[in-house]
């Protein structure tokens, strides 16, 4: 079923609206607790960009391009509201294109989050944790307000699916799925409402060999988002698979560590957010990140770094040559290759990749 058909059935059969949310860091457990269904946009790769590109300068990121060409071509009418966390000034940007410029008659929320603070921070939890309250009463005129038993029960099932995330990652190896349709399953929690994401996750976990099956060379892969989603056939095709994931979409935005159960909903949200792996987008500190990213490519036996970015992604690219040359210190070659969103992965692309793959050492 897609996404379309999708959002349709949940609003018949389940009454639930639904919210656009723009990447990266947002409070999904908000959404469910309102009985909102959120559906993320990271595009879509190969989307007619005209006549939109002419409200942005040609060095913005692709993801923001197609973003706004998806909306102005009227794709996104089925929602009832539009999410726009505070990833990146050029998603920022789109947040007041669209209300200023009545590019969509969609409301639009924002939502910020601090950026390259530490944890045990006063100030920072203090001010995610407003941001939070702030955002409950920007969506209440439209969506109501969840108790905090619906906030408690959503937590919970959002963890759930982390976790579940979490334990398909650490156990790639056990499967004989191929990259693609291992991250189609991860993916699907961009659209589907949470309870239906843990269903696919435990039919898949349930497939897991007793020991490892994958023979080709295990790599590690980094950037914002597998898009197009080529990039993992070619991977598969070149005699390598994805053993370690970095990607913003995917592994970054995993609750590494659960929040105390007794604590006041808001709290728990704070630490969740906290308790996320580095991610570029959050201004984690440079050596401290190509310092996790070692030790998870060195726990999965990774013998190649993939660094996949979105063409003019400044806070991803910030980070690119730090790690390289800690990956290179460690004796583990990487690859720095660059996406504009199209259609399909190129054959000059798949070329670079298969020759970076061929001399990789092959795992003993």
């Amino acid at each position: 079923m897609d996404r379309k058909a999708y959002i349709a059935e949940q609003k018949e059969k389940r009454g639930r609206k639904t919210v656009l949310v723009f990447p990266i860091h947002y409070p999904r457990e908000v959404l469910t607790a309102l009985n909102v269904l959120g559906v993320e946009i990271w595009g879509p790769p190969g989307f007619p960009r005209a006549p939109a590109s002419t409200h942005l300068q040609p060095f913005i990121c692709g993801i923001a391009h197609n973003i706004l060409a998806f909306i102005m071509a009227g794709k996104a009418d089925v929602v009832d509201g539009i999410l726009c966390p505070h990833t990146c000034d050029s998603l920022q940007m789109l947040a007041s294109l669209l209300p200023d410029f009545k590019l969509t008659d969609k409301p639009c929320f924002r939502f910020r989050h601090p950026k390259g603070k530490s944890p045990d921070s006063k100030s920072a939890r203090g001010f995610y944790k407003a941001e939070l309250k702030g955002l409950l009463d920007k969506l209440e005129p439209f969506f109501g307000r969840p108790s905090e038993a619906e906030l408690q029960k959503a937590i919970g099932l959002h963890l759930e699916a982390d976790e579940l995330k979490l334990k398909l990652l650490d156990q790639r190896a056990y499967f004989t799925t191929n990259d693609r349709a291992f991250y189609e399953v991860l993916r699907a929690g961009e659209y589907l409402w949470v309870e239906d994401h843990i269903a696919m996750m435990k039919k898949l976990l349930e497939s897991k060999s007793p020991e490892p099956v994958e023979k080709r060379k295990p790599i590690m892969v980094s950037g914002i988002v597998p898009e197009p989603m080529d990039i993992l056939d070619a991977i598969n095709n070149a005699g390598a698979f994805a053993a370690a994931d970095d990607f913003a979409a995917i592994s970054r935005r995993i609750a590494m560590k659960r929040p105390n159960p007794d604590s006041d909903p808001l709290d728990a949200l704070t630490d969740m957010f906290f308790a996320r792996r580095g991610c570029t987008t959050l201004g984690t500190e440079l050596e401290e990140r190509a310092n996790l990213l070692l030790k998870l490519a060195k726990s999965r036996d990774c013998r190649g770094l993939l660094i996949y970015n979105v063409k003019f992604c400044e806070p991803e690219a910030f980070y690119v040559p730090d790690t390289q040359d800690i990956f290179k210190k460690a004796g583990i070659p990487s690859l720095y290759m660059e996406t504009e969103l199209e259609a399909e992965f190129s054959g000059q692309a798949s070329t670079r990749l298969e020759a970076f793959i061929e001399m990789l050492e092959q795992p003993s």
